[in-house]
């Protein structure tokens, strides 16, 4: 019996075992024995054949380990039936997000990305599974795996660093993708799409964390798992080598993940236009600043502001003009207040600033200065110079109020008394 005709056999018999051996399991294996077949029919028939490892392709031989890894994960690790990113872009929430994406397919053993290039797109797996793995193709070592409705890539885009490891398509891959600038411009789309991204990345970041404890308990499985290698009868220095990778592997997937969770807090507090604090943030921390102030019985000074006539400038000038006038006022605000001050984006064209420990004259002071800086200010936009005003209003703690709500409302009611009286100028509440 030649060759040809053992694959077609085992193709048939695996083929008949589907119920027993898992579908997803049987595919995987099928699609591999089908393509050594077609390689064994076109050396048959005299055909040119394709190389076996083209440049974007791994060898048959690590796809094996990669498939044969997989398929050991899946029958020790219990599968997630919880939400995944598939899922919630298919939510009726969000349908309309799909116009940011791209689609992309990949073949079985086709490396979709590679450690060390540039990472400024990121996917989502629309169906099939790849691998994850560093190092190189040779002798690599295997990070995990990533199935349907998972997204890979996303922290190389998040961060703004190279790709940390290399993605192996292990069956036919169907991919959602997106570059970073679409990825940041759907963060800004609204505060719920923000949220959503952030609480499904940190699930699977406590997910991978909880696989990477479990992972490093059994360093032997692993070992035999991924190299296919006896431990009894394994050189010992070779042996300690493994080991030694592996640890080193885990301390820095750990450091990577610590990392991004750390991006991803500092993403949830921020506004994404001027890099200020966001109006969720003010909220929890202005209430524990007011609680602490009461306790130990300092001042609060608090400055509300908003940039004159922002929709005439809008309509002058145009969207892109006005929000960088945005992200001018934002900078200026971060170089002009102190570590402790909280500057913060109110909303729209408002901002706010609570300065703890300064009293209504100091704040006032304060307001003055940020008034006159930012007058100063030219933002260029196509070959014009564009400048604009504040109007700013001025309460304090516990002269105007106890409660967020009194001090914000007095210093709301300063802030309307300056666009009234002329704009372009400071009242005290």
């Amino acid at each position: 019996m030649d060759t040809i005709e053992q694959l077609e056999r085992a193709i048939d018999s695996l083929d008949a075992q589907r119920a027993t051996l898992g579908e997803e399991v049987v595919e995987m294996a099928l699609a591999l024995l089908r393509e050594k077949s077609n390689q064994l029919r076109l050396g048959a028939t005299g055909a040119e054949s394709a190389p076996s490892s083209p440049p974007n392709m791994v060898s048959n031989d690590l796809l094996d380990r990669l498939l044969i890894a997989a398929r050991d994960q899946e029958n020790q690790t219990p599968q997630h039936h919880g939400s995944t990113f598939l899922e919630w872009f298919a939510s009726p929430a969000g349908t309309p997000l799909f116009d940011y994406f791209s689609e992309r397919e990949a073949s079985p053993g086709e490396i979709i990305f590679r450690e060390d290039e540039n990472g400024d797109t990121m996917y989502i797996i629309r169906s099939g599974q790849v691998a994850i793995i560093k190092g190189g193709l040779d002798t690599p070592i295997i990070i995990g795996f990533r199935r349907s409705g998972d997204m890979i890539g996303e922290m190389a885009v998040l961060e703004g660093q190279p790709r940390s490891a290399s993605v192996v398509a292990l069956t036919p891959v169907h991919l959602y993708s997106i570059t970073r600038d679409k990825f940041y411009s759907l963060l800004g789309e609204s505060p719920a799409i923000s949220q959503g991204i952030m609480e499904m990345l940190s699930s699977r970041l406590r997910e991978s964390d909880e696989a990477i404890r479990r992972e490093s308990i059994d360093n032997k499985r692993l070992i035999r798992q991924v190299y296919a290698l006896e431990v009894d009868n394994y050189d010992l220095t070779q042996l300690q080598d493994v080991l030694r990778q592996t640890n080193e592997r885990l301390q820095a997937e750990i450091a990577e993940k610590e990392a991004l969770q750390a991006t991803l807090r500092e993403q949830a507090i921020r506004d994404p236009l001027t890099g200020l604090f966001n109006r969720r943030y003010l909220q929890e921390t202005l209430e524990r600043e007011l609680l602490r102030a009461g306790r130990e019985g300092y001042t609060i000074g608090i400055i509300l502001m908003d940039i004159d006539h922002f929709k005439k400038l809008n309509d002058t000038y145009g969207h892109s003009a006005g929000d960088l006038v945005l992200e001018a006022l934002g900078q200026m605000l971060r170089s002009q207040t102190r570590g402790g001050d909280i500057p913060c984006r109110y909303g729209g064209e408002e901002f706010l600033v609570i300065m703890p420990g300064a009293t209504l004259e100091v704040a006032a002071r304060r307001a003055e200065a940020l008034r006159l800086v930012f007058q100063e200010l030219q933002v260029e936009y196509m070959n014009q110079s564009i400048s604009a005003t504040l109007s700013l209003g001025v309460s304090a703690f516990p002269t105007h109020g106890r409660s967020e709500a009194e001090l914000l409302s007095k210093a709301d009611k300063a802030l309307y008394a300056a666009k009234n009286s002329g704009r372009n100028q400071v009242v005290v509440s």
